[in-house]
């Protein structure tokens, strides 16, 4: 059967709270490909800090001697899955630490401060951990991160996150460029007047234009880098499920840059009924070229909504998934499906294990047939 099957994994968290074990990797790759699963989704730019060696952005202190990426692909490549890097972009502030706190002045932001969004929150003007996608040296640096990557590794997807604005941005870059691009001036009051049931702070037509067009060039440019860099690895995006709720919502058009990638991730959480699904599948299937992966959410409440925590809900979205025709699917994330969260035998448990009979039931019901893998390794 031909069918992508991945499934993100945030080891990070676990080196991140002291909770990590070389072994840790050999479990996980043990029990994907015994799940009859095919590729594992890394996630190896955890805010501001890298997880691989780098010469040229923050490594965590343990990755340094330990090559978290490195061991993870040539393990996945043994056991015949593929190994994709998934690869948050925008979100590029440090940890505090060995705390899960967001710090404004982590990770390369703390050198280049100019580099972050400039967002109002409390109606007060001030920083976010966000990287800004208008800024041409901040870009630069992501993308000379993209480069070393693919450059020292043979990494079968590279997946963009977080590729996006997190907010309305008001920063230096972004004035300069709106003026730039429509001669109009940037501020919190260029919004959407007409309408009396718009929300005061929804942006108005030419910055919601500028915002999405700002994404689309990055997109454009990491996934031209990819190509040139390493031209056998496929270019994909992590994206919010609904194309025009991203639009106004964190201005991420991924009808619009879809043309850029190879695969899109659509993550469609929890917050849509089975029917729903059955009738948004088909048409964002067949509203853009690029071949899309439906991911689906298997955390537990309160992190998701209540009803969905179930082995029904599990297994209907995928055999929806199969239903339109789409050609697989991903699940978030391992650590919780598996039962095994990083910072459990440290007490510092983030998301708790899922229902174990979540697992079972996708198990016995949709993954009791071995997949090749849908790439290529």
């Amino acid at each position: 059967m031909k069918e992508l099957r991945a499934i993100c994994s945030h080891q990070f968290e676990a080196v991140l709270l002291g909770d990590f074990k070389p072994e840790n990797v050999d479990i996980m790759v043990e029990e994907v490909a015994g799940a009859n699963l095919n590729a594992i989704q890394l996630c190896v730019k955890a805010p501001g800090i890298l997880y691989y060696p780098s010469e040229i952005g923050p490594v965590h202190d343990y990755c340094k001697e330990y090559d978290l990426l490195g061991e993870t692909l040539t393990k996945c490549h043994a056991a015949g899955l593929e190994f994709h890097s998934y690869f948050p972009v925008g979100m590029d502030g440090g940890w505090v630490g060995n705390e899960y706190k967001f710090d404004n002045m982590g990770g390369m932001i703390g050198k280049h401060p100019e580099w972050r969004t400039m967002i109002y929150k409390d109606e007060k003007l001030g920083p976010s951990h966000f990287g800004c996608l208008s800024n041409g040296e901040y870009v630069d640096y992501v993308d000379s991160l993209v480069a070393e990557q693919c450059r020292n590794y043979a990494i079968d997807v590279f997946s963009l996150d977080f590729i996006r604005f997190n907010a309305r941005c008001f920063c230096e870059s972004c004035k300069h460029k709106y003026h730039e691009m429509f001669g109009e001036i940037l501020q919190y009051e260029n919004v959407q007047y007409c309408d009396t049931y718009t929300q005061k702070d929804v942006p108005g037509e030419l910055e919601i234009e500028y915002r999405c067009r700002t994404v689309t060039d990055a997109v454009e440019r990491l996934a031209g880098t990819i190509r040139r860099t390493s031209p056998k690895t496929k270019v994909a995006g992590y994206v919010f499920a609904i194309p025009r709720t991203g639009l106004l919502r964190v201005f991420q058009d991924w009808y619009r840059f879809a043309e850029h990638l190879d695969v899109i991730f659509p993550m469609y959480y929890d917050s849509y009924s089975i029917n729903t699904l059955r009738s948004m599948f088909p048409i964002h299937r067949d509203a853009v070229d690029t071949p899309i992966f439906p991911g689906m959410i298997t955390l537990k409440a309160p992190s998701v909504n209540k009803g969905t925590d179930t082995p029904e809900y599990h297994t209907s979205f995928l055999r929806e998934v199969r239903e339109a025709n789409l050609s697989g699917f991903f699940l978030f994330n391992y650590e919780v499906l598996f039962g095994r969260p990083g910072g459990e035998s440290v007490g510092k448990t983030l998301r708790p294990a899922a229902n174990p009979e979540n697992l079972a039931a996708i198990r016995s019901e949709i993954l009791n047939e071995p997949a090749e893998p849908y790439f290529g390794i």
